[in-house]
């Protein structure tokens, strides 16, 4: 425990300048949830840690977490180096996931990673894709306004973020892009995902909607379809986000060959309406 507590101090000197940052970019309205984040990482963790059987032996495969650590260590130099305090702000996540590796292990440490990468919420957004971003929305916040006043059968044209109804000109404000509501949404849906105790792939359907289409076709592998068997409830749970992810066009890929194997088999069936659709 000792060791712990020096190593976080000292973490703590180290990693000063992303702190810093944090902290003074957590008194923007929209980044204000960040304070939030380590507070419910941490209460993820403890939720997680209950549930993890105690390891027999010591921990194994610690090089791995040394290695996590080298990098942490080197992210922040950079970041010191080329001052960049953001990029000190990302070596002190890797940091706290190395720290983690090292505590318990490879095999027990990696169990840990939802907590962990719950902390990139309290980040900043790199400041070219803020901006685009936020340029974006206010774009759509601007031609929606539009639409809705020419659907009240008056007169109106946009220019820019402008809204000129002849007499009144009003202006689409910054604040009206939407993400100092959208970040803390994305962090507490991401919080219902892991929480969330019904099928997997109902998670994969909430980080669906996120547009992270790369963790959706992950947790399809690992745990979706981790057992390719032909319960047909787990048959129609696949089928239906491979569908879904489709349907967004997303490519997935072989999957559907497994299926459509596992599917010449039932055909036959006839004995569930439902289960039959799906095959």
């Amino acid at each position: 425990m000792l060791w712990l507590i020096i190593a976080t101090v000292g973490a703590a000197a180290f990693f000063w300048e992303g702190i810093r940052d944090l902290l003074t970019v957590w008194q923007l309205p929209e980044y204000s949830h960040g304070p939030l984040i380590p507070i419910l990482s941490g209460l993820l963790f403890l939720r997680q840690l209950k549930t993890m059987p105690p390891q027999p032996g010591p921990s194994k495969k610690l090089w791995l977490g040394v290695v996590v650590l080298l990098l942490a260590v080197t992210m922040g130099a950079l970041g010191k180096l080329i001052d960049i305090d953001d990029i000190v702000a990302y070596g002190l996540i890797v940091w706290v996931g190395a720290v983690l590796l090292i505590c318990f292990g490879w095999d027990q440490g990696k169990e840990f990673w939802p907590p962990v990468l719950h902390l990139v919420f309290m980040l900043p957004l790199p400041g070219a894709l803020y901006y685009g971003l936020s340029t974006y929305l206010q774009g759509v916040s601007s031609e929606l306004g539009v639409y809705f006043v020419q659907m009240m059968q008056i007169p109106v044209y946009l220019e820019g973020n402008i809204i000129d109804l002849g007499v009144y000109k009003l202006h689409v404000a910054e604040a009206c892009s939407g993400l100092r509501y959208l970040f803390p949404i994305l962090s507490f849906s991401y919080i219902f995902a892991v929480l969330y105790q019904g099928p997997m792939w109902h998670k994969a359907l909430l980080l669906l909607d996120q547009g992270d289409n790369d963790a959706v076709l992950a947790l399809y592998d690992e745990q979706v379809r981790s057992e390719k068997t032909d319960d047909y409830r787990d048959f129609s749970n696949a089928s239906s986000l491979l569908m879904r992810l489709e349907l967004e066009g997303v490519s997935v890929g072989d999957r559907w060959e497994e299926l459509a194997a596992l599917a010449e088999t039932r055909t036959d069936d006839g004995c569930l309406i439902f289960a039959d659709l799906h095959y």
